[in-house]
């Protein structure tokens, strides 16, 4: 299910489409929360990055008290995903950083490791994901426009499935 533009006030008092936006979420094996993390990212700089910190925190924290306002059972820490998206917004160039030859050294490769560990951080902070080194993989940025990381979130999601349906049989 895709829900764009989840609300505030969705679960408890309806607003928007509310229980009915929320009820399409009841049969997933996994959920995964989208970020603009690229349109915070050009109203903020590198600068403010403790603000662009509590910002993700304020809309993560709305996103899990919706989900598990309408039902607790949702949200399930091992099987939720974190995606910061419009990594091209951020970054003129395409990154992968799945691949191995990403130079460590590289402004933007340090800049990518940084903003991933903020996103990381602040999915834990509100218990979206369990605080643990193994939870970095349920984080990832992406840029649909230009197909930043698409294939390894395919693939990650792919694996999670898999592993969900191995463990039922």
């Amino acid at each position: 299910a895709d829900l764009p533009g989840l609300i505030h006030g969705a679960a408890e008092y309806n607003k928007g489409l509310g229980i009915e936006f929320l009820s399409l979420v009841a049969d997933c094996s996994i959920l995964v929360y989208v970020i603009d993390y690229g349109t915070l990212w050009c109203d903020h700089s590198v600068n403010q990055l403790d603000e662009i910190e509590n910002e993700l925190i304020d809309q993560l924290s709305m996103l899990y008290y919706e989900v598990t306002t309408y039902d607790r059972n949702l949200c399930n820490q091992d099987k939720c995903f974190i995606l910061g998206s419009k990594l091209d917004l951020i970054f003129p160039n395409k990154i992968d950083s799945s691949e191995s030859n990403v130079d460590n050294t590289d402004g933007n490769a340090i800049l990518l490791r940084k903003l991933h560990h903020i996103l990381h951080k602040a999915a834990c902070s509100v218990s979206m994901i369990k605080d643990t080194p193994e939870s970095i993989d349920q984080v990832m940025l992406v840029s649909a426009k230009r197909g930043d990381n698409i294939l390894h979130l395919a693939c990650k999601l792919w694996n999670c499935v898999q592993n969900m349906k191995d463990k039922k049989n």
